[in-house]
Parts: C-alpha cells; structure tokens; sequence
C-alpha cells in the first residue's frame, strides 16, 4: 500500500503512527486528507505537502469554444508523442499555444460529457498550479481540496 486515505477524525500524531504501521516496508510515506487541519499538523511533523484542487462544472452548460480543434483518438496512435514529450521540455514555442492546446482539450472533453449527458465533470489540479484560472475560466468551481502528504523519499 502506497498511499494511505485518512478519513476519519485524528490527530496528527495518530495519522503518523498509522501510516507508519502500514507503510512500514517503505522508505517513505504517502498519505492522503481533506483535512486542512491534520495536513496542518503532519507538515509540522516534517511531511510535505501537495494540496490537489477538485473542480466541477455542470455537465449541462453550453461547453466553451475552442481555439483549436482536438479529438479522441487510440492510445496507441500518440504513444510516441507521449514518450517524445515527457522527455523533451518545453513542448510549445510559447505559452498562448500551451493554454490553446489545453483549452481545447478541456473543451473537447466537455463535448463528450454533455453529448454523454454525465451531470457533472470534475477535474483535479494542484491548489496553487496555473491550470486553475483556466479551469474557472471554462466554468469550473472549486468542490474539495485533498491534501496529498509525504514523508521520506520513494
């Protein structure tokens, strides 16, 4: 187990020793809350922290336009894009066609979702990331945040 899920009420004191119980043959450990208080309290302890931001948009609104066109296409067909990608660095000339790029991305997924009429769509980034004003550009509002804690090195 790589990450443990704390839901319930506890200190952080109690948070540590569990995982430190369930994660014992790690050489670090990964813990999850929406608690701002215990992730308060285990960054006082030595974690780090990683807040994830959870946005949802009403599946029903109009999605927005897209500065370019972007579509689903077979996994396999960009695998070597995607390898291309995670080892090169910066993967656009500028940053107005990164958020183009992601803008239409967004906008294709919220297409499908209304096309599928799912109720909601939700989101995730991290709290302090730039993809968040784009997010609430495109009609996303901020539901949860989960902080994601770790202590040691994987």
């Amino acid at each position: 187990m790589n990450t443990v899920a704390l839901r319930g009420p506890m200190g952080a004191g109690e948070a540590e020793a569990l995982a430190d119980e369930l994660q014992a043959e790690l050489s670090f450990r990964r813990v999850t809350t929406g608690d701002d208080a215990l992730a308060a309290g285990l960054v006082a302890l030595g974690w780090s922290d990683e807040p994830l931001l959870l946005l949802g948009r009403d599946g029903a609104l109009e999605p927005p336009e897209a500065p370019a066109l972007a579509e689903e296409v077979p996994y396999g067909h960009v695998r070597g894009l995607r390898d291309e990608w995670l080892r090169s660095g910066a993967w656009a000339s500028g940053e107005q066609q990164i958020r183009d790029a992601h803008e239409a991305v967004i906008a294709a997924v919220l297409h499908a979702a209304r096309a599928e009429r799912h109720e909601l769509v939700f989101v995730p980034t991290d709290a302090d990331g730039r993809a968040r004003s784009l997010y609430e550009r495109l009609g996303f509002e901020p539901l949860a945040i989960d902080h994601r804690l770790m202590k040691g090195t994987p």
